[in-house]
C-alpha cells in the first residue's frame, strides 16, 4: 500500500491524455523540411560534443542532486554493440529526458521527442541533436522512418515514452499504444523496459528514485506483425506495472479521474 508525503497533493484529469507540464509552444509543428538525417561532419562533431555536455548534466543532476539508484543495468551490457530498443513511464519532466543517457552508457541513446521541445529557449536548438523529434505530418514518416533505422545500424539505444504526456511522479502505468511498437518489430531488434519508482526520501522532501531497467524482451516471430505488437506491448506494459507495484511505496501526488457532471 501506498503512503502520501506531508507535501502531498491531488491531480484530477478527464483522461490519460490530459497535460500536466505544458509550454508555451505546446503545439509547435515541423517544418515540412525538417532533416532527421546530417552528414555535415561539422554539424555531426558538435551533435557528439553536445550530447556527452548533456550526459554529464544529466549525471549531476540524477547521482549527485535527485541521488537516483539503477537497478539490474548488467542486462544491457551483451546487447552494446546492436541497435536496441527501450519502454519507460513518463513521471519526470526534466529527468526523463536524460536518464535514458545514464542507463545506457556507454551507449548512445536517442529519445523520441515531441515537436513542442523544439520551442524551449536555448536547449530547443540542440534537442534535435540527441533525440529524435516525432514528425508532424504523415508525409514525413518515411524520413523518420529511415532516421531510426540509421540510428540502429549505429548500434545505439532508442528511447520510447509512449505514455507521451509527462504526470510528475505518477505510480502506475497509463495505457500504451501497441502501434508504438512498430518499431522494434520491424527491425527485430532487443527491446527493454526502464521503470522509474519512488521510495520515501529520509533526507529529501521529494521522494527517492530508483530506476529498474528489465529484458530483453522478445514477440514470437511466428506471429504476424501486428500479433507480435500486441505482445511486446504486454510484455512490456507487464513487466513496468509490476515494478511498479512492488517498488513504488510512497505518493508524492495523487492522481484522480474528475467526476462526470
Amino acid at each position: 500500500m501506498l503512503t502520501q508525503t506531508a507535501t502531498h497533493q491531488t491531480r484530477y484529469y478527464r483522461s490519460y491524455t490530459d497535460d500536466f507540464v505544458t509550454t508555451n509552444q505546446q503545439h509547435q509543428s515541423l517544418s515540412a523540411g525538417f532533416k532527421w538525417l546530417h552528414t555535415n561532419p561539422v554539424y555531426r562533431a558538435t551533435a557528439n560534443v553536445v550530447y556527452r555536455l548533456f550526459r554529464l548534466i544529466g549525471w549531476l543532476y540524477w547521482r549527485l542532486w535527485r541521488g537516483v539508484r539503477i537497478q539490474n543495468r548488467a542486462v544491457l551490457k551483451p546487447y552494446r554493440h546492436t541497435g536496441i530498443f527501450l519502454y519507460g513511464n513518463h513521471t519526470q519532466p526534466v529527468g526523463d529526458v536524460f536518464m535514458p543517457m545514464l542507463v545506457t552508457k556507454p551507449q548512445r541513446v536517442d529519445t523520441l521527442a515531441a515537436p513542442a521541445n523544439l520551442g524551449v529557449p536555448v536547449i530547443g536548438r540542440v534537442v534535435p541533436m540527441g533525440a529524435l523529434i516525432v514528425p508532424s505530418d504523415f508525409h514525413q514518416m518515411p524520413a523518420f522512418t529511415q532516421a531510426i533505422r540509421a540510428r540502429l545500424a549505429e548500434h545505439r539505444a532508442v528511447m520510447i515514452y509512449p505514455e507521451a504526456h509527462v504526470w510528475p511522479y505518477y505510480t502506475k502505468i497509463r495505457p500504451f499504444s501497441r502501434a508504438t511498437f512498430h518499431y522494434p518489430v520491424a527491425a527485430k531488434a532487443p527491446t527493454f523496459s526502464v521503470t522509474t519508482t519512488y521510495q520515501r526520501s529520509h533526507w529529501r522532501h521529494r521522494p527517492a528514485m530508483t530506476v529498474f531497467v528489465d529484458g530483453p524482451f522478445f514477440p514470437d516471430a511466428a506471429l504476424t506483425a501486428t500479433q507480435q505488437q500486441e505482445q511486446l506491448c504486454q510484455q512490456v506494459t507487464a513487466q513496468l506495472k509490476k515494478r511498479c507495484r512492488d517498488h513504488n511505496t510512497i505518493e508524492y501526488i495523487h492522481y484522480e479521474r474528475e467526476a462526470s457532471k
